[in-house]
Protein backbone atom coordinates (compact mmCIF):
# COMPACT_ATOMS: atom_id res chain seq x y z
CA UNK A 1 0.00 0.00 0.00
CA UNK A 2 1.25 3.60 -0.98
CA UNK A 3 1.72 6.26 0.85
CA UNK A 4 -0.20 8.17 -1.54
CA UNK A 5 -3.30 5.26 -1.06
CA UNK A 6 -3.20 5.49 3.25
CA UNK A 7 -3.13 9.37 2.97
CA UNK A 8 -6.24 8.90 0.73
CA UNK A 9 -7.76 6.65 2.93
CA UNK A 10 -7.75 9.07 6.07
CA UNK A 11 -9.33 12.12 3.79
CA UNK A 12 -6.54 14.01 2.84
CA UNK A 13 -5.38 14.69 -0.80
CA UNK A 14 -2.46 15.74 -2.19
CA UNK A 15 -2.04 19.63 -3.40
CA UNK A 16 -0.52 20.63 -7.12
CA UNK A 17 0.56 24.20 -7.88
CA UNK A 18 2.39 27.02 -6.15
CA UNK A 19 0.85 27.39 -2.67
CA UNK A 20 1.83 30.88 -2.36
CA UNK A 21 -0.97 31.91 -4.82
CA UNK A 22 -3.07 31.42 -1.96
CA UNK A 23 -5.36 33.82 -0.35
CA UNK A 24 -4.72 35.31 3.09
CA UNK A 25 -1.28 33.69 3.74
CA UNK A 26 -0.22 36.62 5.98
CA UNK A 27 -1.25 34.87 9.59
CA UNK A 28 -3.19 36.68 12.19
CA UNK A 29 -0.24 35.87 14.73
CA UNK A 30 2.28 38.12 12.29
CA UNK A 31 3.24 41.63 13.04
CA UNK A 32 1.94 42.50 9.85
CA UNK A 33 -1.64 40.91 10.69
CA UNK A 34 -1.73 43.89 13.41
CA UNK A 35 -3.38 47.20 12.27
CA UNK A 36 -2.46 50.52 15.11
CA UNK A 37 -6.13 50.83 15.63
CA UNK A 38 -6.00 47.27 16.61
CA UNK A 39 -3.35 47.83 19.03
CA UNK A 40 -4.38 50.83 20.38
CA UNK A 41 -8.14 49.03 20.53
CA UNK A 42 -7.00 45.44 22.61
CA UNK A 43 -5.49 48.11 25.40
CA UNK A 44 -9.08 48.74 26.52
CA UNK A 45 -10.27 45.47 25.06
CA UNK A 46 -11.71 43.49 27.67
CA UNK A 47 -9.69 40.57 29.29
CA UNK A 48 -10.60 37.02 29.19
CA UNK A 49 -10.55 34.08 31.84
CA UNK A 50 -10.51 30.20 30.66
CA UNK A 51 -11.79 27.97 32.17
CA UNK A 52 -12.88 23.94 31.81
CA UNK A 53 -16.46 22.78 32.11
CA UNK A 54 -17.23 21.94 35.79
CA UNK A 55 -15.43 24.45 37.11
CA UNK A 56 -17.87 26.90 38.86
CA UNK A 57 -20.35 25.64 41.63
CA UNK A 58 -23.46 24.02 41.57
CA UNK A 59 -26.80 24.82 42.50
CA UNK A 60 -28.67 23.31 45.58
CA UNK A 61 -30.82 20.77 44.13
CA UNK A 62 -28.38 20.02 41.29
CA UNK A 63 -27.73 15.53 41.97
CA UNK A 64 -30.95 15.45 43.47
CA UNK A 65 -32.66 12.17 43.06
CA UNK A 66 -35.42 12.62 40.86
CA UNK A 67 -37.15 9.65 39.88
CA UNK A 68 -37.17 5.74 40.06
CA UNK A 69 -37.66 4.28 36.29
CA UNK A 70 -37.23 1.07 34.81
CA UNK A 71 -38.39 -1.80 32.46
CA UNK A 72 -41.74 -3.46 33.74
CA UNK A 73 -39.77 -6.55 32.68
CA UNK A 74 -36.87 -6.16 34.79
CA UNK A 75 -37.51 -9.18 36.57
CA UNK A 76 -37.47 -11.39 33.53
CA UNK A 77 -34.26 -12.74 31.36
CA UNK A 78 -33.41 -11.55 28.09
CA UNK A 79 -32.23 -14.67 25.27
CA UNK A 80 -29.10 -12.62 24.68
CA UNK A 81 -28.52 -11.78 28.25
CA UNK A 82 -29.35 -7.87 28.20
CA UNK A 83 -30.65 -6.55 31.01
CA UNK A 84 -33.29 -4.24 31.19
CA UNK A 85 -33.49 -0.60 31.72
CA UNK A 86 -33.32 0.52 35.25
CA UNK A 87 -31.70 3.82 36.96
CA UNK A 88 -32.46 6.65 38.79
CA UNK A 89 -33.23 10.18 37.02
CA UNK A 90 -31.24 12.50 38.44
CA UNK A 91 -31.85 16.87 38.98
CA UNK A 92 -29.38 18.44 36.64
CA UNK A 93 -29.28 22.43 35.42
CA UNK A 94 -27.12 21.76 32.67
CA UNK A 95 -25.24 24.54 32.91
CA UNK A 96 -21.72 23.93 31.31
CA UNK A 97 -20.18 25.90 34.96
CA UNK A 98 -21.43 23.40 37.01
CA UNK A 99 -19.28 20.31 38.44
CA UNK A 100 -22.38 17.96 38.59
CA UNK A 101 -24.18 18.93 35.35
CA UNK A 102 -21.49 19.46 32.73
CA UNK A 103 -21.33 16.44 31.33
CA UNK A 104 -24.89 16.23 30.84
CA UNK A 105 -24.89 19.73 29.10
CA UNK A 106 -21.89 17.90 27.04
CA UNK A 107 -24.52 15.10 26.22
CA UNK A 108 -27.06 17.46 25.12
CA UNK A 109 -25.30 20.00 23.26
CA UNK A 110 -23.11 17.37 21.32
CA UNK A 111 -26.70 14.90 20.74
CA UNK A 112 -28.29 18.07 18.94
CA UNK A 113 -24.85 18.96 17.03
CA UNK A 114 -24.70 15.10 16.17
CA UNK A 115 -28.48 15.54 14.81
CA UNK A 116 -27.80 18.87 12.73
CA UNK A 117 -24.85 17.20 10.53
CA UNK A 118 -26.91 13.89 10.21
CA UNK A 119 -29.58 16.29 8.94
CA UNK A 120 -27.08 18.15 6.27
CA UNK A 121 -25.91 14.54 5.55
CA UNK A 122 -29.48 13.87 4.05
CA UNK A 123 -30.40 17.67 2.76
CA UNK A 124 -27.28 17.82 0.59
CA UNK A 125 -27.44 14.17 -0.69
CA UNK A 126 -30.90 15.30 -1.89
CA UNK A 127 -29.21 17.63 -3.77
CA UNK A 128 -26.65 15.54 -5.17
CA UNK A 129 -23.98 16.48 -3.06
CA UNK A 130 -22.51 13.60 -1.04
CA UNK A 131 -20.62 14.95 1.86
CA UNK A 132 -19.21 11.15 2.48
CA UNK A 133 -18.20 10.67 6.48
CA UNK A 134 -17.47 13.09 9.21
CA UNK A 135 -13.90 13.11 10.39
CA UNK A 136 -12.62 14.32 13.65
CA UNK A 137 -9.39 17.19 13.28
CA UNK A 138 -7.52 19.45 15.81
CA UNK A 139 -6.13 22.31 14.57
CA UNK A 140 -3.01 23.95 16.60
CA UNK A 141 -1.81 27.87 15.89
CA UNK A 142 1.39 28.51 17.17
CA UNK A 143 1.55 28.71 20.99
CA UNK A 144 2.92 32.03 21.88
CA UNK A 145 1.01 33.96 19.45
CA UNK A 146 -1.61 32.49 20.27
CA UNK A 147 -1.70 32.27 24.09
CA UNK A 148 -1.25 36.17 23.38
CA UNK A 149 -4.25 36.22 21.25
CA UNK A 150 -6.80 34.21 24.01
CA UNK A 151 -5.73 37.21 26.20
CA UNK A 152 -8.80 39.64 24.73
CA UNK A 153 -11.53 39.47 23.25
CA UNK A 154 -10.60 40.91 19.98
CA UNK A 155 -7.48 38.50 19.90
CA UNK A 156 -9.58 35.65 20.16
CA UNK A 157 -12.03 36.77 17.33
CA UNK A 158 -8.91 37.23 15.34
CA UNK A 159 -7.37 33.50 16.08
CA UNK A 160 -10.80 32.37 15.95
CA UNK A 161 -11.98 34.31 12.61
CA UNK A 162 -8.20 33.17 10.97
CA UNK A 163 -8.45 29.49 11.82
CA UNK A 164 -12.13 29.00 10.18
CA UNK A 165 -10.52 30.76 6.98
CA UNK A 166 -7.54 28.09 6.79
CA UNK A 167 -9.89 25.20 7.74
CA UNK A 168 -11.72 26.41 4.82
CA UNK A 169 -8.80 26.93 2.42
CA UNK A 170 -7.14 23.19 3.56
CA UNK A 171 -10.30 21.74 1.74
CA UNK A 172 -12.83 21.01 4.82
CA UNK A 173 -16.27 21.56 3.21
CA UNK A 174 -18.07 22.13 6.29
CA UNK A 175 -18.70 21.14 9.92
CA UNK A 176 -18.28 22.18 13.70
CA UNK A 177 -15.54 23.94 15.15
CA UNK A 178 -14.86 23.57 18.92
CA UNK A 179 -12.13 25.28 20.84
CA UNK A 180 -9.82 24.25 23.40
CA UNK A 181 -7.71 26.32 25.49
CA UNK A 182 -5.80 23.83 27.33
CA UNK A 183 -3.82 20.42 27.36
CA UNK A 184 -2.75 17.71 30.07
CA UNK A 185 0.80 17.03 30.45
CA UNK A 186 1.76 13.55 31.49
CA UNK A 187 1.63 14.49 34.85
CA UNK A 188 -2.13 15.14 34.46
CA UNK A 189 -2.21 18.95 35.10
CA UNK A 190 -3.96 21.74 32.86
CA UNK A 191 -1.41 24.11 31.18
CA UNK A 192 -2.47 26.74 28.58
CA UNK A 193 -2.42 25.37 24.58
CA UNK A 194 -5.20 26.66 22.48
CA UNK A 195 -5.86 24.87 19.67
CA UNK A 196 -9.36 23.68 17.74
CA UNK A 197 -10.79 20.38 17.56
CA UNK A 198 -13.12 20.22 14.08
CA UNK A 199 -15.35 17.57 12.99
CA UNK A 200 -16.43 18.32 9.24
CA UNK A 201 -16.51 16.56 6.09
CA UNK A 202 -14.16 17.09 2.99
CA UNK A 203 -10.91 16.04 2.30
CA UNK A 204 -7.89 17.64 3.21
CA UNK A 205 -4.44 18.74 1.69
CA UNK A 206 -1.44 16.70 3.20
CA UNK A 207 0.02 17.89 6.71
CA UNK A 208 3.28 19.66 5.30
CA UNK A 209 1.57 21.77 2.39
CA UNK A 210 -1.00 22.89 4.91
CA UNK A 211 1.75 23.36 7.20
CA UNK A 212 3.80 25.46 4.59
CA UNK A 213 0.15 27.50 3.52
CA UNK A 214 -0.61 28.27 7.07
CA UNK A 215 2.58 30.17 8.23
CA UNK A 216 3.19 27.55 11.23
CA UNK A 217 -0.32 26.22 11.59
CA UNK A 218 -0.23 22.46 12.18
CA UNK A 219 -2.78 19.83 12.08
CA UNK A 220 -3.83 16.22 13.13
CA UNK A 221 -6.05 13.87 11.36
CA UNK A 222 -7.75 11.90 13.74
CA UNK A 223 -9.94 10.23 11.26
CA UNK A 224 -13.59 8.52 10.95
CA UNK A 225 -15.17 8.40 14.67
CA UNK A 226 -17.03 5.08 15.98
CA UNK A 227 -19.76 7.55 16.32
CA UNK A 228 -20.56 11.33 15.72
CA UNK A 229 -22.26 12.55 18.77
CA UNK A 230 -19.56 10.42 20.95
CA UNK A 231 -17.12 12.74 19.07
CA UNK A 232 -18.71 15.93 20.07
CA UNK A 233 -19.63 15.09 23.09
CA UNK A 234 -15.70 13.94 24.11
CA UNK A 235 -14.85 17.51 22.38
CA UNK A 236 -16.95 19.85 24.73
CA UNK A 237 -16.54 18.10 27.45
CA UNK A 238 -13.47 20.05 28.20
CA UNK A 239 -13.60 22.91 25.81
CA UNK A 240 -12.86 26.33 26.18
CA UNK A 241 -15.24 28.77 27.98
CA UNK A 242 -14.25 32.17 27.83
CA UNK A 243 -15.19 35.12 30.59
CA UNK A 244 -15.18 39.13 30.28
CA UNK A 245 -16.24 40.81 33.53
CA UNK A 246 -17.78 37.21 35.01
CA UNK A 247 -20.09 36.61 32.43
CA UNK A 248 -19.52 33.72 29.75
CA UNK A 249 -18.64 34.84 25.63
CA UNK A 250 -18.42 32.69 22.87
CA UNK A 251 -20.49 29.89 22.07
CA UNK A 252 -18.65 26.71 22.53
CA UNK A 253 -19.62 25.53 18.84
CA UNK A 254 -19.01 27.14 16.02
CA UNK A 255 -20.22 26.46 12.43
CA UNK A 256 -19.16 26.83 9.25
CA UNK A 257 -18.94 26.07 5.61
CA UNK A 258 -21.89 24.13 4.36
CA UNK A 259 -23.43 23.37 7.54
CA UNK A 260 -22.97 27.33 8.83
CA UNK A 261 -26.08 29.28 9.79
CA UNK A 262 -26.52 30.67 6.03
CA UNK A 263 -26.78 27.41 4.72
CA UNK A 264 -28.12 25.12 7.00
CA UNK A 265 -31.10 26.66 8.90
CA UNK A 266 -34.26 25.66 10.88
CA UNK A 267 -37.21 24.42 9.36
CA UNK A 268 -39.59 23.99 12.41
CA UNK A 269 -39.03 22.92 15.88
CA UNK A 270 -41.96 20.24 16.95
CA UNK A 271 -41.89 19.54 20.96
CA UNK A 272 -43.80 16.62 22.12
CA UNK A 273 -44.11 14.38 25.24
CA UNK A 274 -42.81 10.99 24.29
CA UNK A 275 -42.50 7.51 26.00
CA UNK A 276 -39.06 5.78 26.20
CA UNK A 277 -38.87 2.04 25.07
CA UNK A 278 -36.75 -0.57 27.02
CA UNK A 279 -33.50 -0.93 25.48
CA UNK A 280 -33.66 -4.84 25.63
CA UNK A 281 -37.50 -6.02 24.88
CA UNK A 282 -38.56 -2.12 23.67
CA UNK A 283 -41.20 -1.87 26.64
CA UNK A 284 -42.31 1.31 27.52
CA UNK A 285 -40.26 2.46 30.74
CA UNK A 286 -42.40 2.88 33.73
CA UNK A 287 -42.00 5.31 36.83
CA UNK A 288 -42.06 3.90 40.13
CA UNK A 289 -41.70 4.43 43.81
CA UNK A 290 -38.84 6.19 45.38
CA UNK A 291 -38.47 7.68 48.75
CA UNK A 292 -35.16 9.59 49.85
CA UNK A 293 -33.47 8.92 53.33
CA UNK A 294 -33.79 12.28 55.45
CA UNK A 295 -30.58 14.88 54.27
CA UNK A 296 -30.58 13.21 50.87
CA UNK A 297 -28.14 10.55 51.72
CA UNK A 298 -29.30 7.13 50.47
CA UNK A 299 -32.91 6.18 48.76
CA UNK A 300 -35.19 3.49 48.87
CA UNK A 301 -36.74 2.90 45.23
CA UNK A 302 -39.89 -0.09 45.50
CA UNK A 303 -39.69 -1.83 42.08
CA UNK A 304 -43.25 -3.32 42.87
CA UNK A 305 -44.82 0.07 42.85
CA UNK A 306 -45.91 1.45 39.39
CA UNK A 307 -46.63 5.16 39.38
CA UNK A 308 -47.18 5.46 35.81
CA UNK A 309 -45.79 5.77 32.45
CA UNK A 310 -42.65 7.81 32.17
CA UNK A 311 -42.60 10.78 29.84
CA UNK A 312 -40.07 12.85 29.07
CA UNK A 313 -40.17 16.37 26.63
CA UNK A 314 -38.32 15.98 23.47
CA UNK A 315 -37.62 19.14 20.85
CA UNK A 316 -36.85 17.78 17.30
CA UNK A 317 -35.37 20.55 14.97
CA UNK A 318 -36.43 20.20 11.41
CA UNK A 319 -33.46 21.45 9.21
CA UNK A 320 -33.88 22.59 5.48
CA UNK A 321 -30.70 23.97 3.31
CA UNK A 322 -31.14 28.12 2.97
CA UNK A 323 -31.75 28.97 -0.60
CA UNK A 324 -29.64 31.98 -1.81
CA UNK A 325 -32.41 34.85 -2.59
CA UNK A 326 -32.51 36.81 -6.36
CA UNK A 327 -32.17 39.83 -5.76
CA UNK A 328 -34.73 42.23 -6.18
CA UNK A 329 -34.94 44.07 -10.21
CA UNK A 330 -34.48 47.28 -9.87
CA UNK A 331 -36.75 49.37 -12.53
CA UNK A 332 -34.05 51.65 -13.88
CA UNK A 333 -36.10 54.80 -16.15
CA UNK A 334 -35.30 54.58 -20.27
CA UNK A 335 -33.25 57.59 -21.36
CA UNK A 336 -36.67 59.21 -22.61
CA UNK A 337 -38.54 59.14 -19.64
CA UNK A 338 -35.25 60.57 -17.58
CA UNK A 339 -35.06 63.32 -20.51
CA UNK A 340 -38.79 64.50 -19.79
CA UNK A 341 -38.81 64.12 -16.49
CA UNK A 342 -36.01 66.47 -16.51
CA UNK A 343 -37.97 68.53 -18.71
CA UNK A 344 -40.77 69.02 -16.44
CA UNK A 345 -38.79 69.79 -13.87
CA UNK A 346 -37.37 73.05 -15.54
CA UNK A 347 -40.73 74.38 -16.76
Amino acid sequence: MTLEYEAMLRGERPVKGNLHNVDALVSCLSAKYHTKDNDNADQTDNELQWHLPGWGEKKDSCGDYLKAISCPNHDIKTITGEKHTRGIILKHCFNPECPICYTSWAIREGNAASDRMKAAERLYRGENIDLQDARHFTFSPPQDAAIELIKTKKGYKKLKGYAVKLIKKAGLLGGVVIFHSHRVNKSKQLYLSPHFHVVAYGYIMDSPAFEKMSTGWIYKNMGKRATLSGTLIYALDHCGLAYADSERVFHALIWFGLLSYNKLGKKEVIKEVVTVPCKACQEEIMEYELTVNSGGHGLNPDWSMIKGVYLVKVKTIVYQLVKKRSPKKVDVPKKVEFEQSRLREKI
